[in-house]
């Protein structure tokens, strides 16, 4: 194998003392003694944020199970996940491991770079404590120039150091440095003081051996926790909005709605023509579309104007039988005009009286403008909603898609 162990300190009053970066300067003669500084100023810097700001214990997974056959009854399998050490350490476990416990004992630890196999075993009781810890292993070994001046072979150095773990079977519990927790003071005390790390491990489970016919058992009521802010956002919602006050959803997609409903008069030679003032514009006059619309002025419009809001109007569900007009005696023979238009809006123009053309509408005759949004031949959105229609204010709509805008007029 191409990799080896590097003997660590234990989180030794040196490894958590005041840090030290490298001062570069013109000129200056890097070492390798200076690279590694600057590596370990970073790697230090990070594991005190670990340690004083998130504290120590299991984020996720790493749970213990028994091996899985054709294993022995012995074997244990810790699987994937990660924690922080009380040093400050990231752990990581990418996939699962087999451990067989056979020969665990006192000092025993998986290799980092073998992280199956478990050394320095003598033999253990019923019970064993199952602890895991940050360890570093060497590897890539490339071929480096020796350091005399004498003609000797080339030297073989490891050129990468890899983040690995040991697993270990305990004789007691590990103890975690802790903060005092909130529940102990009814006010802030004034001070905290700072947790020192004792050693590197972090409980993972105590394991009673198989015996007289007895399946093994795996204890993990002692673990200590560490919960991610993604976590802790999460339950704080549910506890404080509860079930009844989901997280907010974002819309898919926006709803087609009528932004405002416009009376015209425009020319028998032109009816996609532009029209600069209406006769009767709704939405300018506030007049509320739920309710009856009387008004002498609609005796001069012969064309309905609809603006359309919220999300673009597929055209081609525009025609006689969604945008419509009726009188007590039925639908009113139009036009509808789809083009030359501003983005957005559609335009019904009655046909009326051939030689004078404005006459449509009748004194005294209440009528219905239905624009669709029932299902099927609805209008709709270019994205395929219904309209949502209901004609209860501009724009239109129940935050639902679907429903007939209607509006009932007089001319008078």
């Amino acid at each position: 194998m191409c990799t080896k162990v590097i003997s660590l300190q234990e989180c030794s009053e040196a490894r958590l003392g005041q840090l030290e970066r490298v001062k570069f300067f013109p000129r200056m003669l890097l070492t390798a003694e200076d690279m590694v500084a600057e590596s370990e100023y970073h790697r230090e810097k990070l594991k005190r944020h670990n340690r004083f700001l998130h504290g120590t214990g299991i984020v996720c997974g790493l749970d213990v199970t028994p091996a899985p056959a054709p294993n022995p009854s012995t074997a244990i399998q810790v699987g994937s996940g990660y924690a922080l050490s009380p040093c400050g350490d990231e752990i990581f476990v990418g996939e699962p491991v087999i451990i067989d416990l056979k020969n665990c004992g006192p000092g025993a630890t998986t290799d980092p770079c073998e992280p199956s196999i478990i050394r320095g075993g003598n033999g253990v009781g019923a019970t064993i404590t199952v602890g895991i810890k940050f360890a570093d292993c060497l590897a890539k070994p490339v071929r480096a120039m020796p350091a005399g001046c004498a003609c000797e072979d080339e030297d073989c150095e490891y050129s990468r150091i890899r983040d690995s773990f040991q697993i270990s079977c305990l004789e007691d519990l590990p103890t975690s440095p802790k903060f005092p927790s909130l529940c102990d003071f009814k006010e802030f005390p004034g001070s905290l003081s700072c947790p020192t790390p004792t050693e590197p491990w972090v409980f993972l489970a105590q394991v009673t051996l198989p015996s007289g016919g007895k399946p093994m058992h795996i204890d993990m009521n002692d673990r200590v926790y560490v919960f991610s802010t993604a976590l802790i956002q999460d339950w704080l919602i549910q506890c404080c909005c509860g079930e009844d006050h989901p997280k907010p959803q974002p819309e898919p997609n926006p709803l087609l709605k009528v932004a405002n409903v416009r009376f015209l008069a425009v020319s028998s030679a032109d009816r996609s023509a532009p029209v600069a003032n209406a006769i009767l514009d709704l939405s300018s006059a506030h007049l509320n579309p739920s309710q009856l619309l009387t008004s002498p002025l609609i005796l001069e419009a012969n064309a309905i104007e609809v603006v359309f809001t919220g999300a673009q109007v597929n055209l081609a569900s525009v025609d006689s039988g969604s945008f419509k007009v009726a009188a007590p005696t039925g639908n009113l023979l139009a036009t509808i005009v789809k083009t030359n238009l501003p983005p957005n809006t559609v335009r019904w123009v009655g046909q009326g009286d051939v030689d004078t053309h404005l006459i449509v509408f009748k004194r005294a005759t209440q009528y219905r403008l239905t624009l669709s949004g029932t299902e099927p031949g609805a209008i709709a959105s270019v994205a395929g909603d219904a309209l949502d229609g209901e004609d209860s204010q501009f724009p239109s709509g129940d935050g639902v898609k679907g429903g007939d805008f209607i509006l009932n007029f007089r001319a008078s």
